[in-house]
């Protein structure tokens, strides 16, 4: 289906709530031009998208609402994101942001458990006692920021799903055991259950880093731990210990070090694999 945005939307005055302003900012980040209204009733023959209002195809209000297939209901948001999320997001991401963001805003808004994004975006309605126009100036300061939510987060996954092309294709140039990447970038989602037992690539902090690859995303649990015994230790016992010289940090968890060059990163993840064959899974 081919969607094109119109130049005015229109939703309900008064108090506002999650799904009707990230509604509002999903528009206008889809078009800036776009004029936003709010009323109590959708003006008659209005040609642009009534949305959380009019029983149109975005309010979420009436007998027939929709549902998702795992059983969250649609709110205006949703529905809005439903129709233009992959104007922003290839197909598997908006799924994705739909998930993590669009869902618990949806689910509140339907009288399930609240989200500290819903609570936030309620604390920009005024407290009474206030004028109706004060709800219309609030609504738009509310919508600049979720606007600014929204956008930041489209973008960063947008950079993560290039960053993870990016990885994949290092990972078939490198040599199975130890990854090596020429720019700091998230790595875990490609490399985790890869084979892969170390990353190595440069420092925000200058240098290098050597991290282990966890057993899954979110842990920190190694599938090759470093040495147990350079956990903690200062620069000057680490290269005595090991003769590597730029050997200049091993986190005291034992999941990272770092070096002062690459020729003594890489030395390091060499090591650990070459000592730690036989503690591969020891707790």
């Amino acid at each position: 289906m081919t969607h094109t945005i119109p130049n005015e939307a229109f939703t309900h005055a008064g108090v506002f709530h999650a799904d009707d302003v990230f509604g509002a900012a999903l528009l206008s980040l889809l078009n800036p031009s776009i004029k936003l209204m709010r009323g109590n009733a959708v003006p008659k023959g209005f040609d642009g998208i009534a949305f959380d209002i009019g029983n149109g195809r975005y309010d979420h209000h009436g007998s027939q609402r929709k549902t998702r297939p795992n059983g969250v209901p649609y709110a205006a948001f949703g529905l809005l994101w439903q129709d233009f999320g992959a104007l922003l997001l290839d197909e598997r991401d908006a799924a994705a942001l739909d998930q993590e963001l669009v869902q618990p805003i949806d689910l509140a808004d339907n009288g399930g458990t609240s989200c500290q994004l819903t609570q936030l975006i309620s604390d920009f309605n005024p407290c009474p006692p206030v004028a109706p126009e004060d709800f219309d100036v609030a609504f738009c300061e509310a919508t600049a920021w979720a606007k600014g939510v929204l956008e930041r987060r489209i973008d960063t996954m947008r950079h993560a799903r290039a960053a993870q092309d990016e990885v994949r294709e290092r990972m078939a140039t490198c040599d199975g055991r130890v990854l090596v990447l020429t720019r700091y970038i998230p790595w875990k989602p490609s490399v985790v259950g890869s084979g892969y037992l170390y990353v190595v690539s440069p420092s925000l902090r200058g240098g290098y880093n050597v991290q282990s690859v966890p057993k899954s995303v979110g842990s920190r649990e190694a599938v090759l731990p470093f040495p147990r015994d350079w956990w903690g230790q200062p620069a000057d016992v680490l290269q005595t210990m090991t003769g590597i010289t730029g050997f200049s940090f091993c986190h005291a968890s034992g999941f990272l070090c770092a070096a002062e060059n690459l020729d003594a990163a890489m030395h390091i993840a060499n090591l650990a694999i070459s000592e730690g064959k036989e503690i591969a899974y020891d707790k």
